[in-house]
């Protein structure tokens, strides 16, 4: 909502309603209308505390006779739960992941002006852990170049918690040879060191995951967000197992 010079929030900025016990703030709407009353106010609202459909209906008439000055930003993770009323009456902006390669570059772009030496491996490791989301993928550029020097994967993975995918495959081996020895030993290594072995074992699964997808599809590189020297590293694992034995 745009629209006077709120109180409560620095910079003139007013945050509708206080919480009250369960999280929901008190009469919702009724705030709404109050703060909408005045001009260049910015306040926010989250819509999923505000489901409950005597507060949606409440909302919908301030969405219809909205004043001039006023600008409504509705978000929300759970779309399937407002009512086709309200949705008919919004323009609608689906947010989705960005791809790796912009990510790559626009972490490249953000290195080579504030003078940060990222190399090309560094980037594309930074913006894979980033997920799709921007703001994560400057954010762990950020973390990592505070420390200084060169940023190059093992770096990376030393900064933040991270097992290298040298590892990842090497365990692949390891458990395909019945290695015992060698996985007990890793495991404890991975242990005893920086590296979140939660996060170890979900790079592990995927890892699996995508040597499934190697050995059931013809086009995997079209499904997996790899280049071509990590797709290649992973069909040379993939060809020693088995498809059964990855599934079961």
């Amino acid at each position: 909502q745009r629209g006077g010079r709120g109180q409560g929030m620095p910079g003139g900025m007013p945050q509708m309603g206080g919480n009250m016990p369960g999280g929901m703030p008190p009469s919702m709407p009724k705030e709404i209308e109050n703060q909408i009353a005045y001009e260049q106010v910015l306040a926010s609202l989250d819509l999923n505390v505000l489901l409950a459909e005597a507060d949606l209906n409440a909302l919908l008439k301030t969405l219809e006779e909205p004043p001039a000055h006023a600008v409504f930003i509705l978000a929300t993770t759970e779309l399937q739960k407002l009512p086709a009323t309200i949705i008919s009456r919004c323009q609608r902006f689906d947010f989705r992941r960005i791809s790796t390669d912009v990510l790559v570059n626009r972490l490249t772009y953000i290195a080579k002006e504030e003078g940060i030496a990222l190399d090309a491996e560094s980037a594309r490791l930074l913006a894979k852990l980033a997920q799709g989301g921007m703001r994560d993928a400057i954010s762990l550029l950020d973390l990592c170049s505070s420390s200084g020097g060169v940023l190059d994967a093992a770096r990376v993975e030393e900064l933040l918690g991270i097992s290298s995918a040298e590892n990842i495959r090497n365990l692949a081996s390891a458990i395909l040879n019945k290695d015992f020895a060698y996985i007990f030993n890793m495991v404890s290594e991975i242990a005893s060191s920086s590296v979140d072995i939660s996060v170890f074992w979900q790079d592990v699964l995927a890892f699996y995951r995508d040597m499934l997808v190697v050995k059931s599809t013809k086009n995997a590189v079209a499904y997996l967000d790899l280049t071509e020297t990590e797709y290649k590293e992973i069909a040379a694992v993939a060809g020693r197992f088995k498809k059964e034995s990855l599934l079961y």
